[in-house]
């Protein structure tokens, strides 16, 4: 969120949160057709079980040292959208790629054909509402 917003956008955020309490008092059922998106950055670890160190030792063989597991710099985003219900779909970033707007766009395709499958409730138009945040990429006019 900016940290300094002008009078014009605070009065904008206020509308819109009293837009969304005035639709949740009229249907009950508001805050169960809202499905939201979240992005993560997801590090890559190799960590060691203690079953797996110690699958091939005797009692008498030395004790194997434990490494502290620590962050790669190996990183990799991850976007899920989920509901009331829990996870509806969720993908990696591919290595490199660049979150554009067609590329965000190309995502919610998957998006919609993975509601269908999952959550047919939500098949007619109007039935439910994308949450995501204020992202370049989210305001892409193709996004839009």
């Amino acid at each position: 969120m900016p940290h300094s917003l002008s009078d014009d956008q605070r009065h904008e955020r206020v509308q819109y949160a009293k837009d969304i309490i005035k639709t949740a008092r009229r249907n009950k059922n508001f805050l169960n057709l809202i499905a939201a998106e979240d992005e993560t950055w997801c590090f890559w670890y190799d960590p060691t079980t203690k079953r797996q160190s110690a699958e091939g030792n005797s009692p008498a063989s030395p004790k194997g040292k434990k490494v502290r597991l620590q962050k790669s710099k190996v990183k990799t985003m991850l976007a899920s959208f989920y509901d009331s219900k829990g996870i509806i779909h969720h993908e990696f970033v591919p290595e490199r790629q660049t979150v554009t707007g067609s590329f965000y766009l190309s995502v919610l395709e998957r998006l919609w054909k993975r509601i269908r499958r999952v959550r047919p409730e939500y098949s007619a138009p109007g039935s439910w509402f994308l949450l995501h945040d204020n992202a370049p990429v989210h305001r892409a006019v193709a996004v839009q």
